[in-house]
């Protein structure tokens, strides 16, 4: 190309760039350029980065006439408070309310995505999180695992209501929990099947069936169960995990026998086909 040069001359020059868009990571893209002209050779880079406190964008140059270097920084951010809690988040906050939500899990690098019932979705991660939310709205945001292959464990809760106004911001604490799918079998104390018995953990809960045997999802990181009839608690249970066998995150306990007020090891009893 050419343009006016700063004495009046005519000034040919060239360019030459060079740009790349990054996917899952703080970079989003970076872009080189070089452009030589009568004065020589310049040179320019500008890159714009994101992570979920802050966004921005920043830029460096060497300038072809007297090769001397500027650059400049823009950075974007949000404060958000509510709930006694405080966030700083990167994302726009074009929607009029929202939520910081707190996950805690035992399982690393877990991905979660918190869906809008009034539309809209966000990415959640370990720690602290912000969710934009839809002002003047009386809804819901519920929790499930990123991706089409859920790890086995439970979200807690897995659904939470609201209802803002504008600038409003709420707080929720979500657990995410590996667990175990328990098969085993309630008897009483003289190996009779209990039928109709719940069977309590912190994941989830199951029912007993006539010939006693039961199957539930079970915290790993707390392996406790208990037995409840009729809002009664009637046992307890502390399973050591490495004494039973397991199969594809299958736990198979054996008989489990039901005595009042006690907080036992789960026996395991093979049993032999007739």
């Amino acid at each position: 190309g050419s343009r006016t040069a700063r004495d009046g001359s005519r000034d040919t020059n060239a360019s030459l760039g060079y740009r790349k868009d990054l996917q899952d990571h703080i970079l989003q893209s970076v872009s080189v350029t070089a452009l030589t002209d009568t004065y020589g050779v310049g040179l320019s880079s500008l890159a714009n980065f994101r992570t979920d406190a802050i966004n921005g964008d920043g830029f460096i140059q060497r300038s072809s006439f007297n090769d001397n270097f500027t650059g400049g920084l823009n950075l974007d951010s949000t404060v958000v408070v509510g709930g006694q809690r405080m966030a700083l988040t990167s994302q726009h906050q074009g929607r009029g309310a929202g939520m910081i939500v707190d996950v805690e899990s035992d399982i690393d690098g877990i991905a979660l995505r918190a869906d809008d019932l009034s539309g809209g979705s966000s990415a959640l991660r370990p720690g602290r999180n912000f969710i934009p939310l839809t002002a003047y709205k009386n809804s819901s945001v519920s929790f499930d695992f990123e991706g089409n292959h859920a790890p086995a464990a439970s979200i807690e809760p897995a659904r939470t209501r609201y209802h803002l106004n504008k600038g409003g911001v709420e707080y929720r604490k979500v657990y995410v929990m590996k667990t175990l799918t328990v098969l085993g079998r309630l008897v009483d104390p003289q190996g009779k099947p209990l039928k109709g018995h719940h069977v309590i953990n912190h994941a989830s809960r199951g029912v007993s069936e006539v010939d006693g045997f039961f199957s539930m999802e079970m915290h790993a990181g707390s392996p406790t169960l208990e037995v409840r009839y009729a809002d009664q608690l009637l046992c307890q249970f502390r399973l050591d995990t490495a004494k039973h066998r397991s199969e594809n995150n299958v736990l198979m306990i054996g008989d489990l026998r039901c005595s009042p007020d006690t907080l036992a090891d789960a026996s395991f009893t093979r049993q032999e086909a007739s």
